[in-house]
């Protein structure tokens, strides 16, 4: 040993040794194997004459765990909820006995690793488009960083109440790339009806449908700012130029590529073909028999100008496979490596979700102009304005006409086509609703409406406004009838009797 240490090299003082298949050995495995802040211990085996005739490591549990964390915050980019939901799981699937042991682990590190993770993020260290070198080098300076987190956090206060409140905007993103006609908004609704029925909170954002960059980035960032499980960008996104609108954004992006195994020519071919065949199901790019050199051209020039890129997860598809192919390959991805816990896709139903995409083709036939919302409307105002008392409505100005509205859209795109294709069904249909309560306050007064599943309604608080205060939009509405005013003071709620119905027909409007 002497010997080693002048050279200067680390050594270890050996334990004394114990006899394989022994309570001894069982209990000195058990300690390397509670060890925290090392792999565990290289083992050497001797024979009766003390030679070594094998080696081998026993890992700590601690190690294991380490290994776990730093695959979720390097490859997988996790931190915050996610990354701790993502390591709590990993201990929970643990035998019994080993959680017991890694106690101290879950005690000293879980919430370290945390922080330490929301510390690579808010300095620039890890961002979304840290490339694998940049992952690579991670890994190389894990301990090196760590302690550069450690000091850091100390010694600045600013950081280490960014590090303490640190979590990602948004979700599992799954961005489309492909020309028109590919199949990207199909695959896109299929997608979103199966996240769900999946009980899932997914967005769906195209920016045909959002009317033009400025809405469609300002779209992206208000569904990240909503709490959704996974974004999914229907647009052609077809190099980097176009995908530099997400640089900033923070995405956590899979990407879908369409192409076809036998070239641009090829590719085209089909989606002139698609193009020509849904005709005005489409809100922007349509082809007519007097236009159908105009689209081709534009179609191959966006095919020639495609580039896929080249970090991050991808996943190329044909433009020949079937939409439900695809979303089985995309639904395995995200299961393997998304930051939400999915089911297994065959609990889901496809056909349904194929449903939701095609039904939402046949709506923009149908309806070619902008609708504003749904609702259903009432038959009889008068009989409305029979539950409200009179006093509610001094100083406000009355609505002309009554409805409840089930889908707003205003002049963003939809983002729930499974509502819509829902809604679509009911058009024109009669409904009796269930009025509950009338509830007042200085800027507003408005009915609510019983909901347990007897129409789709997208509203949290299903009502009729029947009346506002000037300068009070009809919005308003909504706040008012919200439980976190029940102790307000100014607010008065009459409970209508038992048996009061009121008669609706489910409806379009248009701007």
């Amino acid at each position: 040993m002497a010997a080693l240490q002048s050279f200067g090299l680390d050594v270890v003082t050996p334990q004394p040794a114990v006899e394989l298949g022994t309570d001894e050995y069982a209990a000195l495995r058990d300690g390397m194997a509670r060890r925290l802040n090392c792999e565990g211990a290289v083992v050497y085996g001797c024979n009766e004459a003390g030679v070594v005739v094998r080696m081998w490591k026993q890992r700590s549990h601690a190690y294991a765990m380490e290994r776990a964390a730093q695959e979720a915050i390097v490859t997988h980019r996790l931190c915050g909820v996610a990354l701790r939901s993502r390591l709590a799981g990993r201990l929970a699937g643990l035998p019994e006995e080993v959680r017991q042991r890694l106690g101290d682990w879950e005690a000293e590190r879980l919430d370290y690793l945390v922080r330490f993770a929301a510390w690579l993020h808010v300095t620039g260290r890890q961002t979304a488009r840290t490339d694998l070198g940049g992952l690579q080098d991670l890994r190389r300076r894990w301990i090196t960083l760590q302690n550069q987190s450690t000091q850091c956090v100390a010694a600045d206060a600013h950081v280490r109440s960014q590090v303490m409140h640190y979590e990602p905007s948004g979700g599992d993103a799954v961005v489309c790339v492909g020309p028109q006609g590919c199949g990207k908004s199909t695959f896109s609704r299929t997608l979103y009806a199966l996240l769900r029925q999946a009980r899932l909170s997914p967005c769906w954002i195209n920016q045909d449908e959002a009317g033009g960059r400025r809405q469609f980035l300002d779209a992206i960032r208000r569904a990240q700012r909503g709490g959704h499980t996974h974004l999914i960008i229907d647009k052609m996104n077809l190099d980097e130029a176009a995908r530099d609108d997400y640089a900033d954004l923070g995405l956590r992006a899979l990407t879908v590529v369409w192409s076809h195994p036998d070239g641009t020519d090829a590719l085209v071919d089909i989606c002139f073909d698609r193009v020509r065949r849904r005709g005005s199901a489409h809100r922007t790019f349509k082809a007519d028999r007097r236009e159908g050199r105009r689209v081709r051209q534009t179609l191959l020039g966006c095919a020639t100008r495609c580039r896929p890129p080249t970090e991050g997860p991808l996943i190329e598809v044909s433009v020949t496979d079937d939409t439900a192919t695809i979303a089985r390959r995309v639904w395995a991805e995200l299961s393997a490596h998304g930051l939400t816990d999915i089911p297994e896709i065959q609990t889901l139903d496809m056909a349904a979700a194929l449903g939701v995409a095609n039904a939402y083709e046949s709506f923009l036939c149908r309806f070619p102009c902008h609708v504003e919302y749904a609702a259903i409307q009432i038959a009889s105002p008068e009989r409305v304005l029979e539950l409200v008392p009179p006093e509610m409505l001094d100083g406000k100005k009355v609505q002309k006409a009554f409805h409840v509205t089930t889908l707003y859209l205003g002049r963003d795109a939809c983002k729930d086509p499974v509502l819509l294709q829902q809604l679509v069904g009911l058009l024109g249909e009669s409904i009796e609703l269930t009025p509950t309560s009338v509830a007042s306050d200085p800027k507003g007064t408005a009915t609510a409406v019983r909901n347990e599943g007897e129409f789709p309604c997208e509203n949290v608080h299903p009502h009729i406004t029947i009346a506002n205060a000037p300068g009070v939009p009809p919005v308003y509405s909504n706040e008012l009838l919200d439980d976190s005013h029940a102790d307000d003071p100014c607010r008065t709620v009459d409970s209508l009797p038992a048996g009061t119905r009121i008669t609706g027909t489910f409806v379009f409007r248009w701007p």
